[in-house]
């Protein structure tokens, strides 16, 4: 399936990743829980709710995983995320904004 070509530009989506106030930030990624209620600033809300659409990504991948090099997004699965200090990845779907390609990942 092919990405909207609404997607933002590399600018925009670091502009809007640097600006997450919480989440886990490593050199190359930022890391944020996947919550209802929880807003991750205008566009990328829009974003994360247009690739949950194309690609009909359940609420278990609780976690989304920005790059913060290129212009990639993951959704990630923890089924013990919130019980386990150190939870297993179950299942991983990483788009490619750029490409247009997606990889799914699962380690089931």
């Amino acid at each position: 399936m092919q990405i909207s070509q609404q997607s933002m530009n590399l600018g925009e989506y670091e502009k809007g990743v640097g600006q997450l106030g919480f989440g886990k930030r490593l050199p190359n990624d930022h890391y944020v829980c996947r919550l209802e209620k929880q807003s991750l600033g205008e566009a990328l809300d829009a974003l994360v709710a247009r690739l949950v659409a194309a690609f009909e990504i359940g609420n278990d991948y609780n976690v989304i995983k920005f790059r913060t090099d290129e212009l990639k997004v993951s959704f990630l699965c923890y089924p013990r995320f919130f019980e386990d200090p150190h939870p297993a990845l179950h299942r991983a779907i990483t788009v490619d904004l750029v490409r247009g390609k997606v990889l799914l990942g699962c380690r089931c």
